[in-house]
């Protein structure tokens, strides 16, 4: 009786650690509910309805709200920021209570404004180039581009005061050896 009984435990060890995984415990989701709401896909790619599916839905009936719904997450899961945000106000004008699709579309609202300070804060691609007919031999003086404008006077380094250039230098005086 005792060599059965090892192999019940064993196989109830099994079960129970499978089914501690596939109820996702201690993991803060459950695998079986992704599965009933359709969010894992054992068979299959499992993609949802296509974003063009779902606009052919939408114009067959505008006033679906559903639809429109369908719509905004898909362009969401898309990372469709600006079309989501499209849809999603188009979906509140049918349901404006819905309180889901409001925050939604603030969340939405905050990605779009991390994009655009994500753009305004990138150097756009041309004013690294430099313009054709330009030398190498004026930006690798001062590291930077544009180049900046050479001076037209003469800079002392160590006072950094700007004085004027001598049109002639002063004459060096010669010593003689025969004095």
């Amino acid at each position: 009786m005792r060599r059965k009984t090892k192999w019940v435990f064993a196989l109830l060890a099994f079960v129970f650690a499978l089914t501690f995984v596939f109820l996702g415990v201690g993991s803060g989701g459950s695998a079986l509910t992704d599965i009933l709401n359709g969010n894992i896909h054992l068979f299959g790619s499992g993609g949802g309805p296509s974003i063009q599916s779902l606009q052919s839905k939408v114009q067959k009936n505008p006033t679906d709200p559903k639809a429109r719904l369908d719509l905004a997450k898909a362009y969401v899961t898309k990372n469709q920021t600006a079309n989501a945000i499209a849809a999603y106000k188009a979906y509140l004008k049918l349901r404006p209570g819905a309180t889901g699709a409001l925050n939604e579309l603030g969340s939405l609202y905050s990605t779009r404004l991390q994009e655009i300070k994500a753009e305004i804060q990138s150097p756009p691609i041309s004013s690294t180039r430099r313009p054709a007919g330009s030398s190498a031999s004026t930006s690798a003086s001062t590291g930077s581009w544009p180049p900046r404008p050479r001076a037209t006077r003469a800079h002392s380094s160590r006072s950094r005061r700007w004085r004027e250039p001598t049109a002639t230098p002063p004459p060096r005086s010669r010593s003689t050896g025969s004095s």
